[in-house]
């Protein structure tokens, strides 16, 4: 009776999974549980696995936990050596009693079957908008800053569903392990105000453990606003060195900082700064641009492109939009000589205003 109760109380799982193509025959799936120590530690454990036949593999077995992490992968998964697939990104889902389904294709990922894989495919069905676009920019033969742009403008009504997608799952299972793994991944895809509440919602262990807290308290430190002294934070040049923003800021200059993108919104701004820097470079101002979202040879080039020859430093680590707590590109910061912050946000007009009323009435 004994053994008969125990096996009762096991609760049990199928991942069934299917592919578009048979590329990946032969190819052993497998899955994983992943688990997290109270220091944040992660360690992943292969619990089944199948070699794939048919396009189509299938993997049981009982949990230990239920609701906590699942991984499919092809091959077995290398942090240092990656994928054995570099074709095939590892899929998350919920280790949930009950049978999985999961299909993928080279524009579409999908899982489900389960409550808590149906909530989670929500997230999924962006992904694989944004997988969609990806592949006909790919498929188009466009590269660059050109490829970039269009990207970036196609999906970005997207990643806002995709944002509220990730939210409503967190929130409906903050209490359990998935939400707390979401949580924990999604830090850069949620807003500062969604992050902060979602927090607040988990166990007192979750909130203690260091990494967490250490960006809690990141997030949390106040961000520097009109009336306040300005943040040092570290940039980069062309050549990758390190440069203060010290270097710039306190010089007996008014220094205007002008994070920009690849956004086409970033580049309509710069006649009406080349015009500004012209007019008032000699009489003190200084313009320092911080491109983001480029990697160096994108940046470089529109600096030359759109000509502006003023001082440019990379937030290569996004360090000084997170600082600022900037969400949106571009964005200016104006800076007295004493290095206290006097005007944010200001573009076109009312930035040529605020220049004239503090240059012209001397």
């Amino acid at each position: 009776m004994l053994i008969l109760s125990s096996c009762q109380d096991k609760k049990s799982y199928t991942v069934e999974g299917s592919f578009d193509t048979n590329a990946y025959d032969g190819q052993t799936a497998y899955v994983y549980s992943e688990t997290e120590d109270s220091l944040g530690q992660v360690t992943r454990t292969i619990i089944g696995s199948d070699v794939i036949k048919n396009s189509k593999f299938s993997i049981s077995g009982n949990l230990v936990d239920d609701l906590s992490m699942g991984i499919i992968t092809i091959g077995e998964f290398r942090i240092t050596d990656g994928y054995n697939d570099a074709a095939f990104n590892p899929v998350n889902f919920v280790l949930q009693s009950g049978t999985i389904k999961f299909s993928y294709s080279k524009s579409a990922i999908s899982i489900g079957g389960t409550e808590k894989n149906d909530e989670l495919n929500k997230m999924y069905e962006q992904i694989s908008r944004i997988l969609a676009v990806r592949n006909e920019i790919i498929d188009s033969g466009k590269t660059g800053w050109i490829a970039n742009n269009e990207y970036q403008q196609r999906t970005a009504s997207i990643n806002v569903d995709l944002q509220s997608a990730i939210y409503t799952f967190i929130h409906n299972n903050i209490t359990n392990r998935a939400g707390e793994f979401y949580l924990r991944e999604s830090l850069e895809m949620l807003s500062r105000d969604q992050i902060l509440e979602l927090y607040t919602m988990t166990s007192e262990s979750f909130r203690s453990r260091p990494q967490l807290k250490t960006f809690i308290e990141e997030l949390t430190r106040v961000v520097p606003d009109v009336g306040m002294t300005y943040a040092n934070v570290e940039l980069y040049d062309k050549n990758d060195k390190p440069i203060p923003l010290s270097d710039y800021v306190g010089k007996n200059k008014y220094v205007l900082l002008d994070f920009w993108g690849s956004e086409k919104s970033s580049f309509d701004e710069v006649p009406a700064l080349i015009k500004i820097y012209n007019k008032y470079k000699e009489k003190g101002l200084e313009i320092v641009g911080i491109p983001q979202d480029l990697d160096k040879e994108e940046w470089t080039g529109n600096v030359v492109k759109y000509k502006m020859n003023w001082p440019q430093l990379a937030d290569t680590t996004t360090f000084a939009i997170d600082r600022y707590g900037i969400e949106k590109l571009p964005y200016t910061i104006l800076i007295d000589q004493n290095g206290m912050i006097v005007a944010k946000d200001l573009r076109g007009s009312a930035l040529e205003n605020k220049i004239s009323e503090i240059f012209d009435a001397k």
